[in-house]
């Protein structure tokens, strides 16, 4: 599959959670947030993404969608010489902090 086949827009708004689309050999082709990848570039900081929810459907009971919630980070890495060598982009699923949470504040 060649770059210019893959439709960037119809690959981003089926993710809600931070997304980089690479090529076989790792090179990043795009990416769904690159304003956060852009500021950790920039300032040299972890920079945390806003918290996502993103329901998924549970495969035992089509059409019943449970609640998912994702937290993602850019997180720069630096060489021994204090280089910035990357930039990792990683989501996390943190749906039962959330669930405790809303349960701490009455939210169940």
């Amino acid at each position: 599959m060649q770059v210019q086949e893959v439709d960037f827009h119809e690959v981003f708004k089926v993710s809600a959670i931070a997304t980089a689309l690479l090529t076989p050999d790792l090179v990043i082709i795009d990416a769904n947030d690159e304003t956060a990848l852009e500021a950790a570039l920039i300032s040299g900081e972890r920079e945390v993404l806003r918290l996502t929810r993103y329901d998924f459907e549970d495969p035992a009971r089509p059409g019943v969608f449970e609640d998912r919630y994702w937290s993602s980070l850019v997180t720069p890495v630096y060489a021994d010489d204090g280089e910035l060598k990357l930039l990792e982009l990683s989501g996390r699923e943190v749906t039962s902090l959330m669930t405790q949470f809303r349960a701490m504040l009455g939210e169940d």
